[in-house]
């Protein structure tokens, strides 16, 4: 049975929080364990927190061995970070149709190995909420399922390692549905996820899942130490991108791409 929370939403100003690193002395109460929140007296939960009853040695293994490099995210964080599953056409890059992330090129095992912890999130995430999930199957349906984590409600992740991210807010997922965040930890103190609307701080464990709505929660990582040379914070985030509705099946775009390619090569030589 886990343990009901209820909370009361306090509406923040994005911009006194904009680029802060979490703290858990900006909220009021910490929960250290399994539970369901409910915000407002609402029935629907507006946020789970689980520790997963089997271990996942294979995902960890995976983790230990992909290779990250920091990088700037669109919002200007800096992070390490590999994003994985599907991507949207991004034509100011020249990016003219979806395509898998490159870690899938990179390191098909270790790809498939993080993609596969889908289907864990899944299945909570049906148990616990049912009505939404049901919703974001829906909303979902009108992504090809080939552009789906095992067909499922995801179309893509990102996994971040040893990154203690500032608040902010999830972009470019369907509004309205739950990201959900898997973390890994190991001689690790400190990490935890901080949600100054909800006025909560969620000690996240080790083989633990968070999920949540990314897109209307503020929330940040706080700052946290590793204790050994071997220490590690990882945490996997699941989401559905809303521009992958745009992609046709992937025989289309490798024709798509092509085409556009001799047209280009004509342009050049005309």
């Amino acid at each position: 049975m886990l343990l009901r929370v209820e909370a009361k939403r306090h509406p923040v100003e994005p911009e006194r929080f904009r680029g802060a690193y979490a703290d858990e002395r900006h909220v009021g109460r910490a929960i250290a364990g399994p539970c369901v929140v409910h915000v407002d007296g609402g029935e629907r939960p507006s946020a789970v927190y689980l520790e997963l009853d089997e271990r996942l040695p294979e995902a960890v293994a995976a983790l230990r061995r992909i290779r990250f490099a920091e990088t700037a995210r669109t919002s200007g964080m800096r992070s390490r970070s590999r994003t994985f599953g599907y991507a949207p056409k991004l034509t100011v890059r020249g990016e003219e149709t979806c395509r898998s992330a490159k870690l899938a090129q990179e390191d098909p095992a270790a790809h498939e190995a993080i993609a596969r912890l889908a289907a864990v999130v899944e299945e909570a995430y049906q148990q616990l909420n049912p009505e939404l999930y049901a919703e974001h199957e829906q909303t979902v349906a009108k992504v090809l399922d080939e552009w789906r984590l095992g067909g499922g409600v995801f179309t893509s992740g990102i996994i971040n390692r040893n990154n203690k991210l500032p608040y902010h807010y999830d972009r470019g997922n369907f509004p309205g549905v739950w990201s959900n965040m898997l973390v890994f930890k190991q001689a690790c103190t400190g990490g935890d996820l901080v949600c100054p609307e909800l006025d909560l701080c969620f000690r996240l464990g080790d083989h633990s899942l968070f999920m949540f709505d990314g897109q209307a929660i503020l929330h940040g990582v706080s700052p946290f130490r590793l204790t050994r040379p071997d220490g590690y914070r990882y945490s996997i985030v699941f989401y559905s991108l809303q521009q992958m509705w745009r992609c046709e099946t992937k025989a289309e775009g490798v024709a798509l791409a092509q085409r556009r390619r001799t047209e280009r090569e004509r342009r050049r030589f005309a």
